[in-house]
């Protein structure tokens, strides 16, 4: 018999990840009803990848410095202002 914290942290995770299973799901559907063709929602479909990847990329933030921008903003910081940089960059790329 399983015990009640494995139950509950079972139903947490399973409650965890049906949220964004749901709202992929939907948000392809609708995407295909409206005429979107199947390559661009697949490129769509990356954003989920974060979610699949956040696990390591936590511990990659909290273990390995950037080397200018951890000196001056501190460890988070620095990743998060270099992930606005990459996120911009993209736009600016893509515009």
């Amino acid at each position: 018999m399983p015990s009640r914290r494995r139950c509950a942290c079972f139903f947490l995770g399973f409650a965890a990840g049906l949220p964004l299973l749901l709202v992929l799901g939907t948000l392809s559907f609708r995407l295909r009803e409206a005429g979107i063709d199947r390559a661009t929602i697949g490129y769509l479909s990356w954003v989920g990848l974060a979610y699949g990847f956040k696990m390591g990329l936590g511990t990659l933030v909290d273990r390995l410095p950037l080397p200018l921008l951890t000196r001056a903003f501190g460890r988070r910081r620095a990743w998060l202002l270099l992930s606005q940089a990459v996120i911009i960059g993209g736009w600016w790329r893509w515009r």
